[in-house]
Formats: structure tokens, sequence, C-alpha cells
């Protein structure tokens, strides 16, 4: 599906391709959700996929949430729209609409996992995009949220109306009754917020003057409902965003950092952009002078090969030490001229100034068939989870060459993601989460700590490549899923870059099953292997794996079927992993 290439090779692209070469410059536009109507048809998409039976799946689920017809989901990069409470379970928003043209019924809309439960609590099992509740008024939108570290209950900010940044916090944990706060009048007429909560509860926001559409902005909301008046963030001493790229972070322990970065967005196409971030370690009362994040050492340095930040990604993240990581998609400039490929992802560690690469992403120009259309590279809008110390997974959203959108001549894209066992100084090899198809998945956002190391994301399935957005419609307004994916994680990363797991594990999903279920199983080491499925009296129905086996994943598909093909009686089962004097069992409830 892929293919590496070298960057020279994108030259003869540009040179000979002509109409092609111009759709893979990079094309910015700004969508300030201020446009005409328009009609178009609705194209109905799946409510729940579970990926069964596919064995180069990784571990885990799909779930439908909810849907919208407002594809165009953030202008720059991805902040955070999924949160994972361990003790209550896992928050998700999106920004939701239903209309096909007009779009005034837009809204921040919020679904809540519930652990106790082990169901989603605002499900409509007939159609997917009533699924979720809203959490502010008629025409609202281009927000996010965080949780509140003590009390467990969901904040959801976004703009609206006239126009006003509008915070709203859930009555309890995935109650889905929101109170809303306001910004006015101190904080009128700014738009486009990102919020966190720090340890003492007070939220933090980052917001841009709507008056300018230039400067970055921050302000407090503490107490509740009191917003104080907004303060420049680059306060004349570092260059304004000049576009929606900032992302704000909060931590939640009491060290009272807040941390906001932001893409300068270069009006002159032939002058990279620069990063730059700002932090307060006493909950914003001061701030330290803005700091530039240097460039990292992407494609050839010295040559006439700029490399530049771009707006679809200079994401801020915490660790449990408050130290502060950065992940950031760059793209070339290549004569005064900015392209979306090479694409290339870095992460950056503040306390040692240290870069590393976590992909670059590429294609052979005979495989090129589309462009990625606005606001994009190649592989970009990066964000960071973190799992055990020094363990952090990285996911992107990531262009496919071949598969190619009919009805717009865009690229489609998949999810991927990456991981290191140090800290960010090495990473594995990438892998694509989501499967090929008729859809293109973006604006990817993982939740910044695993539970049990599993990993959640969510992003919206667009039925077709290309915004339906007006007044920048590339393609027709659809109906779209938004989707939450879960799954483990468990492997190291050794010294060539393949992945090798750190232990023994064994996982089914869906457990319970109707039709069949992926059993999924990791070996740390060679070995005899031996996979089956008992019933309750401890009689084996059926052998699924028996053999040798070296170190990696694995998965087969158990089709809920006997040794000799007959399907067998609803009720209890166990499955069994047995390799190196190590034995797992799962149970299992296989459904009429």
């Amino acid at each position: 599906m892929r293919c590496k290439m070298c960057f020279a090779f994108l030259l003869p692209l540009i040179a000979l391709a002509g109409g092609k070469a111009d759709l893979m410059k990079v094309q910015t536009v700004l969508n300030d959700g201020e446009y005409a109507g328009r009609t178009a048809p609705v194209f109905v998409a799946p409510r729940e996929t579970h990926r069964d039976c596919v064995p180069t799946d990784p571990v885990g689920k799909i779930d439908t949430v909810g849907g919208t017809t407002y594809d165009w989901q953030v202008n720059g990069p991805c902040d955070q729209y999924i949160y994972v409470d361990p003790t209550y379970g896992v928050h998700v928003t999106w920004m939701y609409s239903a209309e096909m043209s007009g779009h005034s019924d837009r809204n921040m809309r919020y679904n809540f996992f519930d652990f106790a439960g082990g169901a989603w609590n605002f499900i409509d099992p007939t159609n997917f995009m009533n699924s979720g509740v809203s959490t502010g008024g008629q025409g609202s939108g281009f927000g996010m949220l965080d949780v509140n570290p003590v009390t467990g209950v969901a904040y959801v900010v976004a703009h609206q109306g006239s126009i006003f940044p509008n915070l709203a916090r859930d009555a309890a944990p995935g109650a889905g009754i929101f109170d809303p706060c306001p910004g006015t009048p101190n904080a009128d007429q700014y738009l486009w917020p990102s919020m966190n909560l720090t340890a003492n509860e007070q939220a933090h926001v980052a917001l841009i003057d709507n008056r300018t559409r230039f400067d970055a902005f921050y302000s407090k909301v503490d107490p509740w409902c009191t917003w104080s008046v907004p303060i420049s963030v680059p306060n004349g001493m570092v260059p304004d965003p000049q576009f929606p790229t900032f992302i704000l972070k909060g931590s939640k322990s009491p060290s009272g950092k807040v941390v906001i970065s932001w893409d300068y967005s270069n009006t002159d196409p032939a002058s990279p952009d620069e990063g730059y971030y700002r932090q307060s370690t006493d909950n914003g009362a001061t701030w330290a002078d803005p700091v530039q994040i240097p460039v990292p050492p992407a494609f050839t340095p010295g040559s006439e090969t700029t490399a530049t930040f771009h707006i679809a990604g200079v994401y801020p993240f915490l660790d449990h030490n408050d130290d502060l990581h950065v992940v950031a998609n760059v793209g070339p400039i290549v004569n005064g001229t900015a392209y979306v490929m090479p694409a290339e992802i870095w992460h950056w560690f503040q306390p040692t100034n240290t870069w590393s690469k976590v992909v670059r992403a590429e294609c052979d120009t005979t495989h090129l068939m589309g462009s990625v259309g606005y606001n994009a590279l190649y592989a970009g809008r990066p964000t960071l989870c973190e799992g055990h110390p020094e363990e952090l997974v990285c996911i992107w959203e990531e262009f496919d060459s071949s598969n190619v959108e009919p009805l717009t001549s865009l690229l489609r894209a998949e999810i991927r993601e990456a991981r290191s066992l140090d800290n960010g100084v090495t990473w594995g090899n990438a892998v694509t989460l989501t499967d090929p198809g008729t859809d293109s998945k973006r604006f990817p956002a993982v939740a910044t700590r695993m539970y049990n190391d599993t990993v959640w994301i969510r992003y919206m399935a667009d039925q077709v490549a290309g915004f339906g957005i007006a007044p920048y419609a590339q393609g027709p307004v659809t109906n779209n899923p938004v989707i939450v994916q879960r799954f483990r994680v468990g492997s190291s990363v050794s010294d060539d870059g393949q992945r090798s797991p750190l232990g023994t594990t064994l996982a089914m999903s869906p457990n319970p099953l109707r039709m069949s279920s992926t059993v999924s199983y990791e070996l740390p080491k060679s070995g005899n292997v031996r996979l089956s499925v008992c019933d309750a009296a401890g009689r084996t129905v059926r052998v699924l794996a028996d053999g040798t086996a070296g170190p990696g994943r694995y998965a087969v598909c158990w089709d809920g079927r006997g040794e000799h093909g007959a399907a067998l009686r609803s009720g209890v089962y166990f499955c069994n992993l047995e390799t190196g004097g190590t034995r797992l069992t799962r149970k299992v409830v296989l459904l009429p």
C-alpha cells in the first residue's frame, strides 16, 4: 500500500506532472464557520464495526459513538478530544451537525464509555447520527474537552454565537447534563478555544482574537464561570500564530504548569513556519518569556530543501514528570515552494533539547494517484500518549497514495501509530491501525494516558474524502461516523526497529460473541504454542494453533464452531494459551 522513494524523485514530479504537482503543493485555507448554505446527498454509514477475523489487525475494537455532517473538524493540529479516567471511564467529544446545508445545528457532542457498565451511555442503535448529547448552544463548534482531576466530570469548550467561547461542565461523570459558562463579557470576540484543567480544578483556555485572527490569547476560568480578561501569549516578543495552531496543556500534578505551543504560519510560502511555546509554573499567574522550538534536522540540512513546521501539527505534551514533549509534522520547502510530501513526524524532548524522527512518509511517483487536499501534509496531525514510564505512543493520519476517492480525486487517509520505550529516543516501526476502504479516516486524537495497557483513539470516518463544508467544498456533504478505537500494547522495539513483546498476553475481541472473535496473543520468545478452546467441563472443542512460533504478535479467528465445523451451543467457554511453562486462560461467552 505504501512505498519508499528517494526525495530526488519528487523533482521530476514537480517538473513533469503539471496539474498533479500543483495539487501536491501546500494548500492552506481558514474555515471560520460562516458561509452560504448548500445541499448535497446523504451517504449512509454503519453504526458499529468489529474488526474480526483479520489476522493482521492489531488487538482492538472499533465503536461508532456518533456522527456528523461537519467534516471539517479542526483547522490546525488535533487537540484533546478523548480522555481516559481510570476511575469512571472514557470521555469523547466531536463537532456535530446533522444538517446538509447551513449547519445551524452545529454543536460539540459528547459520549461516555462507563467502565462499570462496559458500554457507551448515549448510543442510538438505529441511527448513529443520533448518538451522543449536545454540550452547548446552537451554532457552537471548534472545541475540545478535558476532565476535572478531582470530580471526574467532563468539561467541553467551544466558541459560538457572535462570537464568544463557552465552557460547559457535566453534572456528574458521564451524566451528559452540561452547565454552560459563556465567556462574555471579558472574553467576547474570542474563538477557537483550547482548554485544559490543572490539579487545582482551574480551567485554562487559549484563544484567538476574532477581530484580527492573528494573535493567541490566554484566559483562566476561576472561580467557575468567571473568565479573566485575555492576555496576549506572544506578547509582542515573538511572531503571532496568524492561524489557530495553538494548543494548551495543563498539568494534573500540583506543579501548576501550563504550556501553550503554536506554529507561526508564515504568510510567505517560501519561508518556513516556526514553532514556539510559552509556559507558566504557577497556574497562569505569571508566564516565562516565549521560547522558539528548534527545527528538527529533517530532510537534507544545507541543501535547497528547507524543513518547515506545518499548521497541522505542533503538539505539546506533559508527561508524568511534567517534562515537556512536542511531536510535530514537518514538510519540505524546495527552491521556495512548500510541498506536502515527503512528510516527517519528529519528537522533541525539551529537557535535553533533542529531536528524534518518528516516521518518514512518502511514495513513489508512479503510485501517487491524487492530492491530500487542504491544511494537510502526507502524514500529519500527530498526538501523543503515555503508558508506563518512558513508554510513548504517537498517533497520526497518513494518506494512502493509491486509495483515491473517485468523486473528488483526493487521497483517503488511514490512522497509524509508532511506539517508543525509551522516552522518545528511538521509535519502532509504524503500524497501520485502520483498514483501507472507501472512507477516509481523519483528525485522530489519542487519550494522553493508557488504561490497562490500552490505547484509546478518536477519529472521523469521512465517507467521501475531501471537505463538504462550503465555501471550500471539495465533494458532497455526508453522514460521517465518529469512531473510537481501542487496542492493547505490549511489545518492545528491538535494535533493528522490529517489535517483540515484553510478555505473554492473550485477548479476545469481541467477547461475548455471536458470529466470530479474533483471538490475539503475544509471545516474548520462541517456543511451543498451543491455543485451544474448551467447554465448561474442560473438554477441548477446538484447537486454534499447535506448533512452534517465534516472538511476536499473532491473531487467529474463532468462528464459534467446534473441531469438525459444527456450530457450538451458546454458553461459557474458555480460551487457553500454553507456551514455555506459561498458561493463560480467558473466559468467553458464545451468544445464541
